[in-house]
């Protein structure tokens, strides 16, 4: 079975490590996300970055289920990119 796919970035923002951290753990088991934590650039809050592939009519949800674990663990969600279609075959 094939199906079109495609990798969704999510970016959200978090005041201590320890929150950006716990978030990603949730996107990583709810959602398969590969997920990085780091120090933002301006040196004040914790970047988070959650990699999805996922089906372009999936989008909508995706977001939403992000946004919630980001808003549960006191961050802020800063939107996301999609990557480039591609056949994933199952």
């Amino acid at each position: 079975m094939t199906a079109d796919s495609m990798p969704y970035e999510h970016w959200a923002y978090f005041p201590t490590q320890e929150e950006a951290q716990a978030c990603a753990d949730v996107l990583t088991r709810d959602l398969g996300a590969d997920v990085l934590v780091r120090l933002a650039a301006n040196g004040s809050e914790w970047l988070l970055t959650a990699r999805i592939d996922l089906a372009p009519d999936g989008l909508p949800e995706s977001r939403s289920q992000v946004r919630r674990a980001v808003a549960s663990h006191s961050g802020e969600y800063d939107g996301g990119e999609a990557g480039p279609l591609r056949e994933v075959t199952n």
